[in-house]
């Protein structure tokens, strides 16, 4: 977990841009052999509080910069 927590928390300057967002996660996911699908749920757990559901970009479109911002901020501090 902490791992995943690194990743998102070095990818947060990007919310508001979810495309690039999630290009920097999966980069650093494959640079340190996380598996995407590991990153993912714990992307939508944090996001939506489910493993499953729709992908991210459509996520963190939805719910926009702020809550999106503010939901993965309180994910990273569980």
């Amino acid at each position: 977990a902490a791992q995943l927590r690194e990743l998102v928390a070095n990818a947060m300057n990007l919310v508001a841009q979810p495309e690039l967002f999630m290009q920097q996660l999966k980069q650093a996911a494959k640079e340190l052999n996380v598996p995407l699908k590991e990153l993912f749920g714990y992307l939508r757990m944090g996001l939506m509080g489910a493993l499953q559901g729709p992908g991210i970009i459509e996520l963190l479109t939805t719910l926009g910069q702020d809550e999106s911002h503010a939901r993965l901020t309180h994910l990273l501090h569980l």
